[in-house]
């Protein structure tokens, strides 16, 4: 759809806006870009820092969750990090490379802080997410502004709060705080988003798994179970309809304000008023996974 669109009155630009820098492409031109805006710009830094913050980057993108570093050496990394984003913003480089500095901030502390984290269940993915939403809202008021933007993101990132309904997810800790990117950009933009959620009553949906031996990103289907006979997906499966698209703006309509059980997080259920969770959903009767484009 992206290609064909190049040659109409209304092309797609397609932009990421994950932090989560494991791709080829990150790995080939990050560090080399860098390297050129320092050059071009006559931004010093010791050889011994530059060495050190290439490793790092180079170890974190090849690592990511496995990477091992001690505290002082986070720390060491962060400073360094600052140090060239007010070098960037001095020196007026491309607004571009600072927000990649700071999405390098965001995809480390998602990395290193993830295993400490852990005993907080769900909480680790709040660095992920923060971090989405100020790339996202970058893209938005600087990339992309005063244009239309679709935002394509799994179910649990773009709820507009996990704190007003109840989570159905075995060792979820209520007391745990969490920020989807959906609560960040409704926080920052307001009325200017509307969140679309997904959802299913059969079929199946991949996860995405690093393989070791392969040294890829490899998709790992799985099939969901059957519906709750109390949940929206069942009530929504006995319409009969392959496809439905529910608006929940209308919040004064009573349907509306009734606790409702919703899959949210793949085939787990939350429960709670659907236009807290979203602002609508679209239901397709049979889900089929992702797979990877060769």
């Amino acid at each position: 759809m992206v290609e064909y669109s190049q040659n109409s009155e209304v092309p797609i630009s397609l932009a990421g806006f994950d932090n989560q820098q494991i791709t080829s492409i990150a790995k080939r031109d990050f560090i080399p870009g860098i390297d050129s805006i320092l050059l071009s710009n006559n931004i010093d830094l010791l050889d011994y820092e530059l060495n050190f913050f290439n490793q790092t980057v180079n170890d974190l993108m090849d690592h990511f969750y496995d990477h091992e570093i001690s505290p002082e050496d986070r720390e060491r990394f962060f400073a360094i990090v600052a140090s060239l984003k007010k070098s960037f913003i001095d020196k007026e480089v491309s607004s571009f490379w600072v927000q990649s500095l700071d999405n390098l901030k965001g995809f480390a502390e998602h990395a290193w802080f993830f295993w400490i984290d852990k005993e907080a269940d769900m909480a680790d993915h709040n660095w992920r997410d923060v971090q989405m939403a100020k790339n996202f809202i970058w893209l938005y008021r600087k990339k992309y502004k005063n244009e239309k933007i679709i935002i394509w993101a799994a179910n649990g990132h773009t709820v507009k709060t996990d704190t007003l309904f109840e989570v159905e997810v075995e060792g979820y800790k209520p007391e745990v705080r969490q920020y989807p990117m959906g609560e960040v950009l409704f926080d920052s933009l307001g009325q200017d988003l509307y969140s679309i959620g997904f959802t299913s009553s059969e079929g199946s949906y991949a996860t995405l798994n690093y393989d070791q031996e392969l040294g890829e990103w490899q998709f790992v289907p799985e099939v969901f179970e059957s519906v709750d006979s109390l949940s929206l997906e069942y009530q929504l499966e006995q319409t009969g309809h392959p496809y439905a698209f529910l608006n929940f703006k209308n919040e004064s309509d009573p349907w509306l304000n009734v606790d409702r059980r919703i899959r949210v997080w793949r085939p787990d259920y939350v429960r709670g008023k659907l236009p807290e969770i979203y602002d609508g959903i679209f239901y397709i009767k049979e889900m089929k996974p992702n797979a990877k484009l060769n």
